[in-house]
This record gives structure tokens, C-alpha cells and sequence, in this order.
């Protein structure tokens, strides 16, 4: 069976696209890459020349392969079950992430719990919500004046269920007179761990919701939205409620279940959320990751000399405020998917005057590549030929090759792995194994 839309061997000798001496022949030109850099949990070459830096200038989190949530220090590399997390900088806005008892965090129709439990990060700081008894009402936890017109957000925190199974959040505004000028909500079951139903209205436009299952019933849960300019912003929340389906929330309580706990929650501005960055008493910010591998005697010269780049990668959100980078070579604008708008990328190599929009999603682990053969720069998706285009003549850098770019705001927030730069051009049949 294939993995994702890769195809397996067994199905392409299926399917006639290599008989078997060319196929043998064709795996050992597929085995031997003038570099190959695997990025599964480490930052070692299985050849290749020179060596590969990492660097960010503040630590960071990221989700190990056992669903646990982990600390990086300042330069460490994070390796999540997809490969290398690559990064750009966000901050965190919200205050005490990890500790909803605190007062900074307000409590309507409802408290905070005196005890706590096991937290994503195998601490014991996790705090639950209890409903007063108020009937028929909301119950919530929220954060008052952290939302601005003209600004897209990402909401995010970790919850898992307690007397409810469901829990909405929110981003909500109000006029100074307390009328309310826009609303952008989601449900998450927090059993299932799916997305229920969405809502935005007056200046609120709601983006894309999000839950990720992690180790011991915890999910990260997610909203992004946008505030619309004009907005009247003079009240702002930022909400956690306990629900009591996909798609309501008004209810009684008993005033002594604890209905979810959450942690680590979260709000930067960014169309999807980023890794979690604690904070305690002031916002914190989490600087880019810069992945970066030596060129000289890596990369050929595709004006001159055949050559073929491959890469695996997923992004894990889209944005029109920015390019994503998965690979830029120092001096030379060659680039491979290049972010377009939310629905919408590109891929391209050189100074080309041509662009091929694919459909990327957020999550789905793709394999980009890209066959230079002196005149031509063809390009792959998935091992299926999307493009071709003519090669622009450059002198590739014999500096530096950056992995996720770090390029001013060209950066990319996702996964790479099985990195490779070939001196040959593969064949189209190769690409569909290689």
C-alpha cells in the first residue's frame, strides 16, 4: 500500500512504469544523492559535504512522537513525528498560559478548581472548570482586552474533558455601550476529538478551526479568525466554555463538576496556531528557527549541470500575510513552494517566469521536487509531473543553503524530512519511486 499519495513499489511494477532491470538500475541512481539529510531526529547527513547549523536565539515547545509536550533549549532542534518543526517567530499575548487560577484569567458562572492534574507536559499545573448553578446560562473562562480591529488571530489551549465532552471557544467583541459588533466560535468533541460547528458574525470572520489528539485525553484545540478593520474593539474576550454538544452551550450546573481543564492556552497573531509558548506575567515571544546546510559541493549549477531536489513537508497553516519557504539557496532565488494565499501555493525554481498553483492543506505531508535537466526545471508533486518551465542562468551560492528559508517574513511554520540533491536529472519514472 502507498503511504500518504506516495506510490509503492509494489504498485508502479503493477502498473508497467519500470520493468525490472530498469528498475534496478533506477534504484541505485535513487540511492546515491550528492546529499541526503533524513531530518527525522537528528541533523546528520547520510552523505552529503560540509555540515548543517541550527539556530534560534529563544527555547521553544513542540509534541514529541508520544504525544507529550516537550522543552527545547535556546539552538536545539525540534523533532516532532513528522520531522524537523521549522518555525517562525510568535508571541504569545495571554498571560499565565498554564494557570487559569490566577486572576489575570476571569471566571463567569463558574471557578477554578483548588487541585490539579496531570498536564500535557507531565507536570501536575493543570487546572478544571466548575459551573456555578445558574440556570440555563453560559460558564466560562475568558481574558477581557487582548483582540484589535485589523488583525488576524489564533486562538489555542490544551483541554481535556471532564463533566462535559464538549467545550466552544471563542473570540468576541463589544462597543463600549456592551453591544455586541462580532462573534467567531467553534465547538470541539472532546471524546472523538473532531470539530463541530462554526459561527462568525458582525466583524468577526472565522479562518479555520483545528484538534490535535495528544497522549492522555488531552487535545489542543484551535480557532483562528480574523477582526475585521472598523471593528469596534472597546470590549474584547478571548473564551474557554464548557458545552454541552457540538453546537450548544447553554446549561445548569451543579456548582461542584469539573466540567474540562485546560492549559496552555494561547494567542498570537498568526492564522493558525503555532507551537505553545508559556508566559507568566508578561506576553513572551518565540524568536525563527534558521536551518541552514553548506551549498559548496552540495549543489550543482542547474544552468550548467543536470540536477534534482526532493524534500517531504507539510505546512502546518497557511497565511496571506507571508511567504512560506521550504528550501532558498543564498545569492540565487531558487525556492521550492512558495506560499501564495490560503487555499493556493506555488512551486518554482529560479527567476522562471512561470508558477504552478497547487492545492496545498494544512497537515498533509506532501513530497516536492524539482528536475533541472540545463534548460528545463520540471516540476513534481507527489511523484506525478505538474509543471515545466525554462531555467533562468545564475551562479548557485557557494555559501549556504537555508531549510524553512528565515528570509525576513519568508519563513515556513511545518514539518521537512528526507532532504535530497541529486547531480543527475531523474527520470519521470524515477520521480514516481524516488
Amino acid at each position: 500500500m502507498s503511504i500518504n499519495n506516495f506510490k509503492s513499489l509494489e504498485e508502479l511494477s503493477k502498473q508497467d512504469y519500470l520493468i525490472y532491470d530498469d528498475l534496478a538500475e533506477s534504484i541505485g541512481r535513487i540511492n546515491n544523492p550528492l546529499l541526503h539529510i533524513p531530518l527525522k531526529n537528528n541533523l546528520d547527513m547520510i552523505c552529503g559535504a560540509g555540515s548543517v547549523t541550527f539556530t534560534r536565539s529563544t527555547t521553544a515547545t513542540y509534541v514529541d512522537r508520544y504525544g507529550t509536550v516537550k522543552s527545547s533549549a535556546i539552538n536545539a532542534a525540534r523533532f516532532e513525528k513528522e520531522g524537523l518543526l521549522i518555525e517562525g517567530a510568535s508571541t504569545n499575548k495571554v498571560l499565565y498560559s498554564g494557570d487559569i487560577s490566577n486572576s489575570y484569567w476571569q471566571k463567569q458562572q463558574g471557578s477554578v478548581t483548588t487541585s490539579t492534574i496531570t498536564s500535557p507536559d507531565g507536570t501536575n499545573t493543570a487546572y478544571g472548570f466548575i459551573s456555578d448553578s445558574t440556570t440555563n446560562v453560559s460558564h466560562q473562562v475568558f481574558r477581557s482586552g487582548v483582540l484589535s480591529a485589523d488583525k488576524t488571530y489564533s486562538l489555542s489551549g490544551f483541554v481535556k474533558a471532564g463533566g462535559k465532552n464538549y467545550i466552544r471557544m471563542q473570540g468576541v467583541s463589544w462597543t463600549s455601550g456592551w453591544a455586541l459588533t462580532g462573534v467567531a466560535a467553534v465547538y470541539f468533541d472532546l471524546i472523538n476529538g473532531t470539530v463541530g460547528s462554526t459561527y462568525n458574525s458582525g466583524g468577526m470572520t472565522f479562518l479555520d478551526a483545528k484538534i490535535e489528539t495528544l497522549s492522555n485525553g488531552w487535545f489542543r484545540c484551535s480557532i483562528s479568525f480574523i477582526v475585521a478593520s472598523g471593528t469596534d474593539v472597546y470590549n474584547t474576550q478571548t473564551s474557554f466554555l464548557p458545552a454541552i454538544s457540538t453546537s450548544a452551550y447553554y446549561y445548569t450546573g451543579d456548582g461542584s463538576t469539573t466540567e474540562f481543564h485546560l492549559w496552555g492556552a494561547q494567542l498570537e497573531e498568526l492564522p493558525f496556531a503555532s507551537s505553545y509558548i508559556p508566559t507568566t506575567t508578561a506576553a513572551v515571544t518565540r524568536s525563527g528557527d534558521n536551518c541552514v546546510v553548506t551549498s559548496l559541493g552540495n549543489m550543482p549549477e542547474f544552468s550548467t549541470d543536470e540536477g534534482t531536489l526532493l524534500i517531504d513537508c507539510d505546512a502546518i497553516g497557511v497565511s496571506t500575510d507571508f511567504s512560506q519557504f521550504l528550501f532558498y539557496n543564498n545569492d540565487y532565488n531558487q525556492s521550492v513552494f512558495s506560499e501564495a494565499n490560503y487555499s493556493d501555493s506555488w512551486i518554482t525554481l529560479g527567476n522562471a517566469s512561470w508558477r504552478y498553483y497547487s492545492k496545498f492543506k494544512s497537515c498533509i505531508k506532501y513530497r516536492v521536487g524539482c528536475v533541472c535537466d540545463k534548460i528545463y526545471a520540471i516540476n513534481y508533486l507527489d511523484g506525478e509531473k505538474i509543471s515545466i518551465g525554462n531555467l533562468s542562468s545564475h551562479v548557485i551560492s557557494t555559501n549556504s543553503t537555508r531549510l524553512g528559508s528565515a528570509l525576513g517574513n519568508r519563513q515556513l511554520f511545518g514539518h521537512l524530512s528526507n532532504f535530497r540533491i541529486y547531480d543527475i536529472a531523474l527520470t519521470e519514472k524515477e520521480m514516481r519511486i524516488a
